[in-house]
């Protein structure tokens, strides 16, 4: 199995907090309803990524939440003290994250 460079420092941190992981593959996918198909047999939390970004695009947030539950964007804008967060375009998420849209990546960490 072959790891992105920056899937690396992600395990490697992992590692070194004494966590031990175990990495599922899926295809891009775009909602929770077809991620769900591929998340069958997988014991644990299953989230969804939203890449957000602020009103003026000089900052960019990776929202991490349970699947079922939705964001409540307003709350987070009071918690970040942001004015306006927006999802950040396909674009942003190459440039920031070297991600394309619907990619995901499911890893289940035990301590």
């Amino acid at each position: 199995m072959s790891f992105l460079p920056e899937e690396v420092k992600v395990y490697e941190a992992l590692q070194e907090l004494g966590i031990a992981w175990l990495r599922h593959e899926h295809p891009p996918v775009f909602t929770v309803e077809e991620a769900e198909e591929h998340w069958a047999g997988i014991e644990g939390a299953h989230c969804k990524n939203l890449f957000l970004r602020n009103k003026k695009g000089n900052r960019h947030y990776l929202v991490v939440i349970e699947s079922a539950k939705q964001a409540d964007l307003r709350k987070l804008n009071g918690l970040l003290d942001e004015d306006r967060l927006s999802f950040g375009s396909p674009d942003r998420l190459r440039k920031h994250l070297g991600l394309e849209t619907g990619v995901g990546l499911a890893v289940r960490a035990d301590q």
